[in-house]
């Protein structure tokens, strides 16, 4: 599986409120009236010292202080008096943040469904994010967007279960292997020539991700990435931890602790990252026109002979054969797909550059020995 960055989406005004501003009346600093004021006081105080150096009468120092008094409240009161240049409401009129508000209201009481749906904390978040409101309904009323509660389990706890590559370069894969690249070998020295990356490397890939199309998957994509999303509920933390609790052999009990506050930081990476991952949907919908209700792929949402997540379809995949469309379930775009995400993900001409672009591919040591290993049986078989 491809691996990819989060895939932000845009954010929207932050005022609360939902008011235009015309005139506020708030404390500044400094205006005219002030420094008039604070003028007139320092002549008091003034007055007040040469009347005490001059011994005058008590009767005469007790009116100074009360003229002082009276100024220093005029000072004060004046304070809260002048008006700043910050706007105050206008009644009836609403700022773009207010209208935001009034018309997700509106959406609201018009799909009320969506406020029982098991996807309802997700809505503010999308259409703050900047998804399409349309777009939103048209996943959240498909019949086929679903919690798949096993999908929580695997991509939050999975990463206990070792995955063993090794059947990936025995001899039933490098003669499959060899045969593919023969039938396909001028789209492959096309993409090797345009990208630099071997023949051999882009079809091992295809056959260690879905053995060349055979198998690509078989969930609905944005239900693995709307579910995924989840994974931080309360609800859904408590879950897979009572699934660490159930594993047979059990896990250490002194190592529980660890390993429920790992369980929470994984979910909550997950669920970042699978918000980022619908947002690359709208984003492929939008500027590509794919129908992803149509869209089926891994336990993590990859899908296509190249097993792309869709941030990474939106970087890097191409339209190999010219044809108009990215279609990575065709073996001339997943191979010219698959060589321009290696080469920008850093293959180059030693051997740690293709292991690291490799492990970008997917974050696995024993998925990069297999690829390679198996590449270098398919040069050799040639």
């Amino acid at each position: 599986m491809v691996r990819s960055p989060p895939f932000q989406g845009g954010s929207t005004g932050s005022n609360p409120v939902g008011i235009t501003s015309r005139h506020r009346f708030t404390m500044p600093f400094f205006c005219p009236f002030h420094s008039l004021a604070l003028l007139l006081l320092i002549k008091l105080v003034l007055r007040i010292f040469m009347e005490q150096h001059l011994k005058q009468g008590r009767e005469r120092f007790g009116l100074v202080i009360s003229i002082s008094t009276f100024v220093l409240m005029i000072c004060t009161l004046s304070l809260f008096g002048c008006r700043s240049s910050e706007p105050m409401s206008e009644p009836g009129e609403l700022s773009p943040a207010g209208q935001q508000l009034a018309e997700r209201s509106a959406f609201l009481r018009e799909n009320t469904f969506l406020l029982t749906s098991v996807f309802a904390p997700l809505v503010d978040p999308l259409l703050d994010a900047g998804m399409d409101t349309s777009s939103l309904l048209t996943l959240l009323k498909d019949p086929k967007l679903k919690f798949e509660e096993s999908l929580v389990k695997i991509n939050v706890t999975g990463y206990r279960k070792k995955v063993d590559y090794s059947h990936n370069y025995a001899p039933k894969a490098i003669a499959s292997s060899i045969i593919f690249h023969k039938e396909h070998v001028v789209i492959l020295k096309d993409a090797e020539k345009k990208y630099g990356v071997p023949s051999e490397v882009i079809t091992s890939i295809l056959w260690v991700e879905t053995k060349f199309g055979s198998y690509t998957g078989k969930y609905y994509v944005p239900s693995v990435f709307f579910t995924i999303a989840l994974a931080a509920e309360p609800e859904n933390i408590e879950k897979n931890k009572q699934a660490l609790r159930a594993e047979n052999p059990p896990p250490d009990p002194s190592e529980l602790d660890s390993l429920d506050k790992r369980i929470i930081a994984r979910a909550q990476k997950k669920a970042k990252w699978a918000f980022g991952e619908i947002l690359a949907l709208d984003t492929i919908r939008r500027l590509y026109h794919k129908d992803y209700t149509s869209l089926y792929g891994s336990t993590a949402g990859a899908f296509g002979w190249s097993q792309f997540l869709p941030s990474s379809y939106v970087r890097w995949s191409v339209d190999g054969d010219s044809d108009g469309d990215r279609d990575l379930f065709s073996s001339h775009d997943a191979i010219h797909s698959i060589a321009n995400y290696l080469k920008t993900n850093g293959w180059g001409p030693n051997v740690k550059d293709h292991e690291k672009a490799v492990y970008h591919y997917n974050n696995s040591n024993d998925y990069v020995n297999a690829v390679l290993t198996l590449a270098r049986k398919i040069k050799q078989g040639l």
